[in-house]
């Protein structure tokens, strides 16, 4: 459904549960969150999405970004 939109690479968060990484239409990744007791989520979204785009820029493949985001 994402893909038909144009990008190639779609992430989907799960809330506070997984994430799960499509590529050209495939699931290719399936990332467990890493358990924490959470104190506030405000900005979580937001850390998540600079580790991956971290991670993507610094030439890791997109099923391995989403587990660097949570390291």
């Amino acid at each position: 459904m994402f893909h038909d939109l144009g990008p190639e690479t779609v992430v989907l968060m799960m809330g506070g549960e997984d994430a799960l990484v499509s590529e050209s239409g495939k699931v290719t990744a399936h990332v467990p969150a890493r358990p924490v007791e959470a104190v506030d989520a405000a900005g979580a979204s937001d850390s998540f999405w600079a580790g991956f785009l971290v991670a993507t820029l610094d030439g890791e493949p997109p099923p391995s970004s989403p587990a660097r985001s949570w390291s």
